[in-house]
């Protein structure tokens, strides 16, 4: 079974290796086994950006926010988990309210509006919403930052937003090629992510060591 794990990286469960598509036109294309350990981080990359930020940004530019920050904001929490090396099951609101802090600079009140009105109110509704009203997260542009609460209203600078998502990304990058220790935590949640064990690799799709 061949599966796309990112835009550019198409696994063969079968015998694990991974294509590569280096051309736009998919004419060269270079061959990966899956379990080498330089592998995990083009391919999370890859997937950042083809599945996620550039999509977001193509909505931005048509007017589409809403989507466009629906996109991201799961992100956040994600990033946080990246860090950490280990899920956030059971611990979302903390890992995402952390991060979001750590992302816009905000303070624990705004961090919580945000959790409660954008990332639950877009997994649980299906649009922003505290647990308030509908009405006290507004999509804007022109702020000076990513976002602005003045104690009634929570505005947010679509634009911006996206942007400081997506450049906390980049900087998580260039972090892991300096930080060992981050770099096994990232392998450690990669590892989760995909059930791979030491010696065993089973789990989502059974893929061999050989190859």
């Amino acid at each position: 079974m061949l599966i796309n794990v990112s835009p550019h990286f198409k696994l063969n469960t079968i015998t694990g290796i991974v294509t590569e598509r280096v051309s736009p036109n998919g004419n060269i294309k270079r061959k990966h086994n899956f379990h080498d350990a330089a592998l995990p981080l083009p391919i999370f990359r890859d997937r950042m950006t083809g599945w996620f930020f550039e999509p977001a940004m193509k909505l931005l530019s048509v007017d589409q926010d809403i989507a466009a920050v629906h996109i991201v904001t799961p992100l956040i929490e994600a990033l946080g988990q990246r860090y950490q090396g280990e899920s956030s099951q059971g611990r979302s609101r903390e890992v995402f309210e952390m991060m979001a802090k750590e992302i816009f600079g905000i303070d624990d009140v705004t961090a919580t509006l945000i959790y409660k009105g954008l990332r639950c109110g877009f997994a649980h509704h299906g649009f922003i919403k505290d647990q308030k009203d509908r009405n006290r997260i507004v999509f804007t542009g022109g702020l000076q930052q990513a976002m602005e609460y003045d104690d009634s209203r929570l505005l947010i600078d679509s634009w911006q937003y996206v942007d400081q998502v997506h450049g906390a990304y980049e900087e998580y990058y260039s972090k892991l090629q300096e930080d060992a220790e981050l770099l096994e935590r990232f392998i450690k949640n990669w590892n989760v992510d995909w059930k791979l064990k030491k010696g065993n690799p089973g789990g989502v799709c059974d893929v061999p060591k050989g190859g």
